[in-house]
């Protein structure tokens, strides 16, 4: 079954409503991370990992940027620019945020591995 919704997101590098976790957001703690990746190839990176985990996951895709929930929750929103790939992840625990960064990294390197190891200066 291919989970794929690919909707019009809000404008902006990333989507107002973009911003919370999945969870129950009566007890939802949540923590995030972000890092701007140097790269000139961020649109393909985007493109592939949405085809990736489009098979698994819940992925909205929207021109050059995009909204990826992981297993663990967390929620990933990636914005393509000519000369980066802005990355934004939302988690419910520290914990979870790190196994999100660990994947997201990965991931990222198997693509570009001609550019591998990437730069993500996490903040």
């Amino acid at each position: 079954m291919h989970l794929c919704k690919v909707r019009a997101l809000a404008r902006g590098p990333f989507p107002a409503d973009c911003s919370t976790s999945p969870r129950s957001k009566e007890n939802a703690m949540t923590v995030t991370a972000s890092a701007r990746t140097p790269t000139v190839n961020a649109a393909r990176y985007l493109a592939q990992l949405c085809s990736h985990w489009s098979h698994k996951l819940t992925v909205e895709k929207d021109g050059d940027q995009a909204r990826i929930v992981l297993l663990n929750d967390a929620v990933v929103r990636l914005a393509a620019s000519p000369d980066a790939l802005d990355i934004v992840i939302d988690a419910g625990s520290p914990d979870d945020l790190e196994a999100a960064k660990d994947v997201v990294v990965r991931h990222v390197d198997r693509f570009g591995f001609r550019e591998a190891p990437l730069s993500y200066p996490w903040r």
